[in-house]
């Protein structure tokens, strides 16, 4: 047995990757997004079960509930449209999101919900019974009219009428308050995104590691109880794993601090790309580039290309 690595490299960039492979090594075009390989790889739609996975990367116990993504947020109503503005400038508080959490958790006392904050800005339902709702994470509604964005699905009249109950109180809260007489912006909604439950029977599991920059990979780790790697700094890309067996490797430049700190890790993946190919070790590389295309390389492929590339 040997070490096959399988990278999923999503960047602004990625393209420049495919420009330093081997000519000769056959390029499969691909249309399927970054959710779409994490589908494939781990036979788990990830879509499906995000807020899940995101409560087991912030170390709470899901206890075979349904979880749902609450996060509080800022919305900016104008000529009678709401834009998402998110919660990145707010600035909230331990105490302010914990004044909230016992003011919203006495209003849905009676609706089979728990409002956790694992911290200011990542808020949870939890709930036994099944949510029944549709949602658009909130990165995919930042700066965008809402209209076309509130919940779906067979309970849908419940949920929109839940978020403007939650935004009422919201706007009459002590903490508002306050923050309007301090010039600070409101916190004056809530965002429902991510639901879904865990199933109880979990995929059959390949994965000697997992490394990642992204919290949902760090969730399904976690879930599956397999070795997992953050790659939060650009250092942490050229550990190569040295243990037989297969290996996930994800950077997705939408979890980078900053565009320079995106492609500041693009070239550290080069590097890493490379000194694994280098390794006799490697028996098969994948590189899935979302939306763009998938390679498999050999090693036997890789040892004149590796050589006529000068990046360091």
């Amino acid at each position: 047995m040997s070490i096959n690595l399988h990278f999923i490299i999503k960047t602004p960039n990625s393209q420049q990757l495919l420009q330093l492979l081997p000519k000769k090594v056959k390029r499969l075009p691909t249309s399927a997004n970054y959710l779409d390989v994490l589908k494939q790889l781990l036979g788990l739609d990830i879509r499906h079960h995000q807020a899940s996975l995101l409560a087991l990367a912030d170390n709470l116990s899901l206890d075979n509930k349904w979880w749902l993504r609450a996060d509080p947020v800022q919305i900016e109503a104008e000529n009678n449209v709401a834009y998402m503005l998110g919660n990145t400038h707010l600035a909230i508080s331990d105490e302010e999101a914990q004044a909230l959490k016992r003011d919203i958790n006495n209003f849905i006392a009676a609706d089979s919900l728990t409002l956790i904050t694992a911290s200011p800005t990542s808020w949870y339902f939890s709930s036994t019974r099944n949510l029944e709702i549709e949602t658009i994470p909130l990165r995919d509604v930042l700066y965008k009219n809402l209209y076309n964005h509130l919940p779906r699905g067979q309970h849908y009249q419940y949920w929109r009428r839940l978020l403007t109950e939650i935004q009422m109180l919201l706007h009459n809260s002590e903490i508002n308050k306050q923050r309007i007489k301090d010039g600070k912006p409101q916190i004056n909604s809530l965002w429902f995104w991510g639901e879904g439950q865990l199933p109880l029977t979990k995929p059959d599991e390949h994965w000697q590691s997992i490394s990642s920059n992204d919290p949902l990979l760090k969730g399904y780790a976690d879930w599956q109880a397999i070795d997992y790697t953050s790659l939060s700094s650009a250092t942490a890309l050229v550990n190569i794993p040295s243990s037989n067996g297969h290996h996930l490797i994800t950077y997705n430049a939408e979890f980078s601090m900053s565009a320079d700190d995106s492609q500041q890790n693009e070239q550290q993946l080069l590097r890493c790309l490379i000194a694994a190919i280098k390794s006799s070790a490697i028996e098969t590389l994948n590189l899935y580039l979302p939306n763009k295309a998938e390679v498999c390389l050999k090693a036997g492929d890789l040892q004149p290309w590796w050589r006529a590339i000068n990046i360091f």
